[in-house]
């Protein structure tokens, strides 16, 4: 199973009370009993994490099997 050691880091600006969706299309991946994470923090270097979303906890969803589409 691939894991990926090297995260992508993104810079977005979000606002208190902001509404954003994010959405990432994954090619030729099987999702299969992936874990998938997406952790948000002040920066990229901050240890402290200011929200973590997993497809356990309802955070992340994946639209489209086929295409393997992936919703944060």
């Amino acid at each position: 199973m691939y894991e990926n050691r090297n995260p992508a880091k993104e810079n977005i600006t979000y606002y208190r009370g902001d509404g954003q969706n994010f959405e990432y299309t994954i090619e030729n991946t099987n999702l299969t009993g992936a874990t998938l994470l997406c952790q948000v923090r002040e920066s990229a270097d901050s240890p402290k994490k200011l929200l973590e979303l997993t497809l356990d906890n309802g955070g992340i969803v994946i639209t489209d099997l086929v295409s393997d589409d992936v919703t944060p």
